[in-house]
């Protein structure tokens, strides 16, 4: 019962399958992928037991996805949390332009340079992707309140900002469950199944 992630939403009806087990070992990445996992794995864990078993690195968007699990296993030196956002861009031009490379642009709408390498933001630019990653931040510490609740140790803001921590600490602080590997995390939810005799 542990599958890949991009088979999360065919699981769900499926009665062979008895409870699943997320495996997450990254460290992050795109934020909408984040957050389309995340609603997935959700929406799973509402007909059947879902367990998490982080790797070794479950960190920001790896984090996003592993909240959506009842249960999060992490092994002791797990490097997770990193609940925050970071964005921008960098500026190649000067590069292009010692090599001798020469690029001709054509845009179509007023920010359809946005993330252009040969400019740096206009200020109202930079003003829309500082809102634009604000309300990432606060969709995280949603997704992440949501499923961690009453557990976390201190408020959530405390935990959050971008700040990484060990499996260790994190259980410390509430951020996941329980210490272990993969395999404690699937007797785990062999357990919450109520299965004894099963297949992986």
């Amino acid at each position: 019962f542990c599958i890949k992630v991009t088979g999360v939403v065919d699981k769900r009806d499926d009665e062979n399958i008895k409870a699943v087990v997320l495996r997450v070992n990254s460290p992050g990445g795109s934020a909408t992928a984040s957050d389309i996992i995340w609603h997935a794995a959700s929406e799973l864990s509402e007909t059947k037991p879902l367990v998490v078993s982080m790797g070794n690195v479950a960190a920001s968007g790896g984090y996003y996805v592993s909240a959506a699990g009842v249960n999060i296993f992490a092994e002791p030196g797990t490097l997770t949390g990193s609940i925050g956002v970071v964005g921008g861009k960098l500026i190649t031009k000067g590069l292009w332009d010692w090599a001798g490379v020469s690029f001709h642009e054509t845009n179509y709408g007023k920010n359809a340079d946005l993330y252009s390498a040969n400019r740096a933001f206009s200020e109202e630019q930079r003003a829309t992707i500082q809102r634009h990653m604000q309300q990432t931040y606060e969709d995280f510490k949603d997704r992440v309140q949501q499923g961690r609740g009453d557990r976390l140790s201190k408020d959530l803001e405390d935990l959050a900002g971008g700040r990484v921590y060990t499996g260790r600490q994190a259980a410390a602080n509430g951020l996941v469950d329980r210490l272990g590997g993969l395999r404690e995390a699937i007797e785990y939810a062999a357990a919450e199944a109520g299965i004894s005799k099963y297949d992986i």
